[in-house]
């Protein structure tokens, strides 16, 4: 009997190649959403050390024109910070659809999975009934000619 051959293996490979595609993508925006989470975390430490400088007491002499500059840095942090934020959120709708695409490519591999699976086991049951049927013969065949010469209107000794 041929070798076992899912006929629908280019198909699976495909799909195959297709989940890890999808995957490779999710891990690529996750990246982006830890990478973002890490800038803005950052923005905001350097706001807290802004406006820690301007509540600090200073001693003589007020520095104006220093104390705009870190006001406007600080509005400009803040700005980042809120834009950080909404890139954040569609990060994470972003990863919610990856998800989504990628457990469909997912079930998508594994129903074909399961459809080569039942047909190995098919053709896994069709190999043991045609070894079953090849042993049967084998011992039919060989009790068959033994039960032949033992017939008893047979006569070896004439």
């Amino acid at each position: 009997m041929k070798r076992f051959s899912f006929n629908l293996e280019s198909v699976l490979d495909h799909r195959k190649l297709l989940e890890e595609l999808e995957e490779l993508k999710l891990n690529r925006v996750n990246q982006s959403i830890l990478e973002m989470e890490t800038l803005r975390q950052r923005m905001r430490d350097e706001a807290v050390e802004c406006r820690n400088l301007l509540h600090q007491p200073t001693p003589g002499e007020i520095n104006v024109e220093q104390m705009r500059h870190l006001v406007l840095y600080l509005n400009k942090l803040d700005q980042e910070i809120h834009q950080s934020t909404l890139l954040l959120i569609r990060l994470e709708e972003d990863r919610r659809q990856q998800s989504e695409k990628l457990i469909e490519a997912r079930k998508k591999r594994e129903i074909l999975e399961k459809l080569k699976d039942k047909s190995f086991s098919h053709y896994q049951s069709e190999l043991k009934g045609m070894e079953q049927k090849l042993l049967d013969e084998l011992v039919t065949e060989r009790f068959g000619l033994g039960d032949a010469q033992n017939l008893p209107g047979s006569n070896t000794n004439s």
